[in-house]
């Protein structure tokens, strides 16, 4: 990716705040929940009551903030 290439994903990123992206599906990595392409550190989620993530698990989150996210459930395929 060159640096134009950089400077427009940044751009598309920050354009993006303010804009509510609903639900998303995220999926936990050594106590990290990634989501697209954010990395999502214990301090910047907050969790249901009684959920417990194990790594590999896919959640379905929710952004309330431009830094904070709801984790709201595990989803699973059957």
């Amino acid at each position: 990716m060159n640096s134009y290439e950089r400077l427009l994903k940044i751009m598309q990123h920050q354009g993006k705040k303010g804009n509510n992206t609903g639900l998303q599906m995220a999926r936990v990595v050594q106590d990290q929940v990634l989501c697209n392409e954010l990395k999502l550190d214990p301090e910047d989620y907050y969790i249901a009551d009684g959920l417990v993530l194990n790594d590999g698990d896919m959640v379905l989150v929710y952004q309330i903030s431009d830094d904070r996210y709801i984790i709201i459930c595990k989803v699973v395929n059957t």
